[in-house]
């Protein structure tokens, strides 16, 4: 198949990703049983999901994106999970991170979904998972998270951080409950191990991931925020949790 007929940042490209979706069906099915076993989507369906334009299904078309309704968005994953449950489920992970493109700064999501393969992961707000503290111009955060569906393919990795105020004043919303920041950072500065797996969808292996790192405020999005005017009606009010 050639990327560039299926190239989503052409205006006029055919975007049918239900035809795609069928069309690499065969190839998610013969991989299944591989996909059990190393509990990861092997490199060659992860490039294929990129050729195909996967997971870009609900970034905005400024970006290269698809920007699809919801319902579609919803079948093509239908459709994809037929073939291989586990390879529906990271896809479908990864392309909720993806949401959060519109509440970046426009440099910052170039950044980060402008590349081919520019994939996010993280996984659910846990508390004591780690946490960030105010320094000059951005954040510092340590922690270790213990689940991240698709982080083992993505380029780009976020944590939910409660912040705190160099004094050890953690910083509070107007209604009291704690101000927590998603942190988003190359996945090459993180340390993973493998801690376990989850029964059914083996791609969703458990993968903890330990890091400490400084992050400008322009790569820190906020957890729960309003939809911004002109996106996607993909977009949520609040930031999904894989």
């Amino acid at each position: 198949m050639s990327s560039t007929s299926l190239d989503p940042r052409r205006a006029d490209a055919p975007l049918d990703y239900m035809e795609r979706a069928r069309e690499i069906a065969p190839m998610l099915a013969a991989a299944a049983d591989e996909i059990e076993e190393r509990r990861e989507l092997p490199e060659r369906i992860v490039e294929a999901l990129i050729e195909r334009g996967f997971f870009r299904m609900l970034l905005p078309r400024s970006l290269g994106g698809a920007e699809l309704d919801p319902l579609t968005y919803a079948q093509v994953l239908e459709e994809i999970a037929k073939a291989d449950p586990s390879t529906a489920w990271s896809l479908g992970q990864n392309s909720g991170c993806s949401m959060t493109a519109p509440y970046l700064d426009p440099a910052v999501a170039r950044e980060i979904f402008g590349p081919p393969r520019g994939i996010l992961a993280w996984g659910p707000e846990l508390p004591g998972a780690g946490r960030g503290v105010a320094v000059e111009g951005g954040i510092r955060v340590t922690g270790r998270w213990g689940f991240a569906t698709g982080s083992r393919h993505a380029t780009w990795l976020g944590a939910h951080v409660p912040i705190f105020e160099p004094d050890g004043t953690q910083r509070l919303n107007p209604n009291g409950r704690p101000f927590v920041r998603t942190v988003l950072f190359p996945s090459r500065v993180r340390r993973s191990s493998t801690t376990g797996k989850s029964s059914g969808c083996a791609a969703r292996v458990a993968t903890a991931i330990a890091s400490t790192i400084s992050s400008s405020r322009r790569n820190t999005p906020p957890r729960a925020t309003t939809r911004p005017s002109g996106a996607s009606p993909a977009c949520s009010t609040a930031l999904p949790a894989a």
